[in-house]
């Protein structure tokens, strides 16, 4: 089957529109020809800068690049600038740190004497896609607690600028990308194997329980017109990748020549070069190939340039003060669901990160154990290389009531996401109880935040490994779902964060922290082995009310015979694989009941990836770039996969239920069909790819999106 073919790179591609768009063409009022401004982080070297007549940004009318000041003056192919402009700034480098600059966008009037392309602007643009360009300026002014003339200002001259700048630089939700250059890299990950490593968690540091097992590898790369080579430090394995737009892509083999493993870590780039997801290790040395996955966060550090004093200080802007947090299990027996917050006190060059003690709650299967437990800060750091450069990753570390367990968390400063482990605290050595994600966001951020007392309409959509071999209406109808909720009124929120219970036959539990939501369904607290109802959904929320995030699934695979589908964990019947062992891709779009989410228009660049198939026969190829432009009822997809080889597909395109979350859906060959699923504004999509010849489900993944 032609599983990793052509028509499977194709429906991938569609998935990368998901990001924004959407508006006309404005009018034009101004009698000049140029515009000149600074893009501003700090000031950012390099950036290309383009300029845009319409909301779509499909229509060009310049381009330009900053210089050694960040300044940009540009002269545009029109005789007259259009009263509204959409300006792009993308890649370049940050002056006074040395690290990467976030993509960001201006949206509004190029009237000025000069214009400021900032992280401030940029969230402006994201939430003016849901509700306007006007109400977005009062609304943001209003949370900022600034004038709405301020919000285009430039936020290094201006120090009242400052907090606003790294408010909008903590939500977590900024995209960037990494220029061509060196880079020293690290990445920290775990998988289910490590649930039977030994841990010495007694004295010698953080950093020293994720070396003694090699959960934290090194790798030295270089990025050339946006091709990746390298090596993974001390191994003889070589890296090969791609960036394209805001997404990564890193293939790790053994051995370039005849290669018997190949570890895929695909990403969306954020803020100071993070990245995290899932990732997927491929063992072809036995027949058939096996696939495992894991989970990781990784940060990229130029070689060179950079200036350790003004990154921390950065990262103590951006990190400290009070955060809201979300954990979950992946890993282990207990698939807990636990929330709380934290306030991170200080951040010092030196890696020393001091913190108060956390205070969760946690899911008793979909309801709430309303008895919290205490979490006592005992270390951190700021993660650092060895030649004392920070790695922008906060390392915690916890101790339970009883002594009994240390959890120890890992996250990339530029991001909401990261992972956890706990282990045994046990003078010999111990286990881990438990590896999961541990999602933090700062209070302040500008991610959304859900309203108290206030009735939303959801639309979801998921792509997980027990839809293989499901006939395509099957698949979709167990992907695909609606649901209407209401949150808790005011007095249940503390700090931001308030949870509602499930009962057996209801809702299932739901928890509101801030700009992050989790749900469970689990109603005998069985650990999710009920197929098609157990769950436990981690969400991201972005501007537009976007959702995206990971699902780990009840239910269990036949070992026999896929075609069979999902039953309960039973040896008896062949069920003997659970499937929340697999994390799963999951999008989706949240509004207010009643409303509908925005539609899209517009071209966008993506890289979508196989994260569970039927064959894994040239796995290797098996992610593909390109762009996809939507208008209207129809979508146009161009695409290139690993080896060079490319098409184009015309699919159909459905705001579902006028939901925000799209549907692009058709052929992409005469041998397969492809089912892709986006929230406009998020950076994700999941899709599914059906054999023509079967007429069942033969592949699922997700793909990353880049405005």
């Amino acid at each position: 089957m032609r599983v990793f073919s052509r028509s499977l790179a194709v429906l991938l591609v569609l998935l990368a529109f998901l990001v924004y768009g959407c508006g006309s063409s404005s009018s034009t009022t101004s009698t000049t020809s140029t515009i000149s401004g600074k893009v501003a982080d700090g000031y950012v070297q390099n950036a290309t800068v383009y300029v845009y007549s319409d909301a779509a940004m499909t229509n060009q009318i310049g381009s330009g690049t900053t210089d050694s000041n960040g300044e940009f003056s540009i002269t545009l192919s029109v005789s007259t600038v259009p009263t509204t402009v959409y300006i792009k700034s993308v890649g370049g480098t940050v002056i006074d740190t040395g690290m990467p600059a976030p993509t960001m966008i201006f949206v509004g009037s190029a009237s000025g004497s000069s214009i400021n392309v900032t992280p401030i602007t940029d969230s402006l643009y994201r939430y003016s896609l849901s509700m306007g360009l006007d109400t977005a300026i009062s609304n943001l002014a209003g949370k900022l607690g600034i004038t709405e003339s301020d919000l285009y200002g430039d936020p290094v001259a201006n120090s009242n600028l400052a907090g606003a700048l790294y408010n909008a630089l903590s939500s977590g939700t900024q995209v960037g990308t990494l220029p061509d250059g060196f880079y020293n890299a690290v990445v920290i990950y775990f998988d289910e194997d490590n649930l039977t490593d030994t841990y010495y968690v007694n004295g010698g540091g953080i950093s020293n329980v994720i070396d003694d097992n090699g959960n934290r590898v090194g790798l030295t790369i270089s990025i050339s017109d946006g091709t990746i080579s390298g090596t993974v430090n001390g191994t003889t394995s070589v890296i090969r990748g791609k960036i394209h737009g805001s997404s990564l892509v890193l293939d790790i083999v053994d051995d370039p020549n005849t290669p018997t493993a190949l570890t895929r870590v695909t990403g969306s780039i954020g803020l100071l070069g993070s990245v995290t997801g899932v990732y997927t290790d491929l063992d072809s040395s036995v027949s058939p190939p096996e696939l495992t996955k894991g989970i990781f966060i990784a940060s990229f550090i130029p070689a060179s340039g950079v200036n350790p004093a003004a990154i921390a200080n950065v990262v103590q802007s951006i990190y400290t003060g009070e955060r809201h947090v979300l954990y979950r299990d992946i890993f282990g027996d207990d698939n807990r669901l636990r929330w709380g917050d934290i306030t991170i006190a200080g951040i010092g060059i030196n890696n020393n990160v001091t913190a108060s003690n956390l205070t969760i709650m946690q899911d008793a299967g979909t309801t709430a154990d309303v008895t919290p437990m205490t979490l006592t800060f005992n270390d951190g750091e700021l993660l650092t290389n060895e030649n004392g450069i920070p790695e922008n990753i906060i390392a915690l570390e916890f101790v339970d009531e009883t002594g009994s367990i240390k959890a120890y968390s890992f996250q990339p400063v530029g991001s909401r996401r990261g992972i956890y482990v706990a282990i045994q605290n046990a003078p010999s050595g111990g286990n881990p109880v438990a590896i999961g994600e541990s999602y933090m966001a700062k209070t302040q951020s500008l991610a959304p935040s859900l309203k108290a007392n206030t009735s939303y309409a959801v639309q979801v959509a998921v792509a997980h490994p027990g839809l293989l071999g499901f006939s395509r209406d099957d698949a979709l109808a167990n992907a695909v779902a609606s649901d209407i909720f209401n949150t808790p009124d005011a007095s249940n929120f503390v700090n931001g964060a308030a949870f509602v219970n499930g009962t057996v036959g209801d809702e299932p539990l739901t928890v509101f922290n801030g700009s992050m939501m989790a749900f469970k369904m689990d109603d005998n607290d069985d650990g999710l082995s009920d197929p098609g109802q157990d769950f436990i959904r981690l969400i991201e929320l972005y501007e537009t009310g976007a959702m995206q995030g990971e699902e780990m699934t009840g239910g269990c695979a036949n070992s026999t015979d896929p075609t069979l589908g999902v039953g309960t964990c039973d040896a008896t019947l062949g069920f003997t694989d659970p499937l929340k062992r697999y994390p799963a891709t999951f999008v989706g779009f949240i509004r207010e009941k009643g409303t509908n989410g925005p539609t899209f228009s517009g071209k966008l660049n993506f890289l979508a990836r196989a994260l569970y198939a039927w064959s894994y026969s040239d796995y290797e190829n098996a992610y593909v770039t390109g762009t996809i432009t939507i208008s209207g009822s129809s979508a146009t997809l161009d695409w290139a996969d690993a080896g060079e080889d490319s098409d184009t597909a015309t699919l159909a395109a459905e705001n579902e239920n006028d939901s925000g979350l799209y549907h692009l859906y058709g052929a992409l060959d005469s041998f397969s069909y492809i089912d892709i699923y986006w929230p406009v504004g998020g950076t994700k999509a999941t899709y599914i790819v059906t054999d023509n010849s079967s007429g069942t489900v033969v592949q699922v993944g997700e793909a990353y999106l880049t405005y």
